[in-house]
């Protein structure tokens, strides 16, 4: 496996090339193997999918007719994982953005055979049956569709475009979703994010973000742990800090601040903390001095939001 310094100068080199997503595809999934959908990775993401829903059915107070709720969702990625698994817990529609993209037929059918596998194998309950229906009539006939319209078979509409511009009306969501999504995001963009996360959002909607505030560079080398990247100098990251493999350090205080600035409330937050033997254990610069052990100290995070 090679080393975080490799896969940063790796990263940083595909990301001056053409067609740089699909050779960092390439890279991710033959040398870092980390585009492999296993089990686990999807029932984790299952998991979050059931845990966003229940922070809009917990906090929420956007009701329509029926039982249904419309969802966005910050982040595609490789596998439309969070974004079915919200129409298996009864989403009536499902609109998905990324900038980049990620998500093609294979990737699409492996994550929607993998949901059906488990569902057969009952792993999985999903407590919608309006939901395994579309799973079934999208896997009746999918040769010859592309990913995006077996995913409208199921209700979820991919949407390749910055998220800060989404196109959709005032008020027209419910619950707004992101996991693992929101550390990549510098922090000016990430304010305007929310703000149109904001407008796009029904009076007493909910947003659920999974955010990883963690280094993730520690999770494919041993030798660094989860706060190797506070030791650095905003200009020194910057070396490391490739478009590809972007990470803002911002810490929980600071995503506080922005939801609260663009006009969210909080009403939820359950933070996961490393031991600080760990952050005691490297040199953390001084850009970073103004933030308490505490806040440095939490590596992870799930923030339930409420549009008042």
């Amino acid at each position: 496996m090679p080393s975080w310094y490799a896969k940063a100068a790796m990263q940083a080199t595909l990301s001056m090339l053409p067609r740089r997503q699909r050779l960092n595809r390439v890279f991710q999934k033959h040398v870092t193997h980390s585009l492999d959908l296993t089990d686990d990775y999807l029932l984790g993401r299952w998991e979050r999918a059931q845990a966003h829903v229940e922070g809009w059915r917990k906090y929420g107070t956007s009701r329509r007719p029926g039982e249904g709720f419309v969802a966005v969702e910050v982040g595609t990625g490789w596998f439309p994982i969070t974004s079915v698994g919200m129409i298996l817990c009864g989403a009536e529609r499902v609109r998905t953005f990324d900038s980049q993209p990620l998500t093609d037929r294979p990737t699409v059918l492996a994550a929607m055979q993998a949901f059906d596998r488990l569902i057969r194998d009952g792993a999985i309950d999903p407590p919608n049956e309006v939901g395994r229906e579309r799973l079934a009539l999208a896997l009746s006939e999918p040769e010859g569709r592309e990913g995006h319209e077996l995913l409208a078979l199921l209700g979820v509409d991919i949407n390749i475009r910055d998220p800060r511009h989404t196109g959709l009306p005032d008020g027209s969501t419910d619950l707004v979703v992101s996991t693992s999504a929101l550390e990549h995001i510098p922090p000016e963009p990430l304010t305007r994010l929310m703000t149109e996360l904001r407008r796009i959002t029904a009076t007493g909607g909910v947003m659920s973000h999974v955010i990883d505030m963690a280094d993730h560079y520690a999770q494919r080398d041993a030798d660094i742990n989860r706060f190797n990247f506070l030791r650095y100098s905003e200009r020194h990251w910057k070396l490391y800090n490739n478009p590809l493999h972007y990470q803002n350090r911002l810490r929980i205080s600071d995503y506080r601040d922005i939801f609260v600035d663009t006009g969210w409330e909080i009403v939820a937050e359950d933070d996961y903390s490393r031991p600080a033997k760990e952050l005691r254990a490297i040199p953390v610069h001084s850009d970073f001095d103004r933030y308490s052990e505490e806040d440095l100290l939490v590596t992870a995070a799930t923030v339930v939001c409420r549009r008042a």
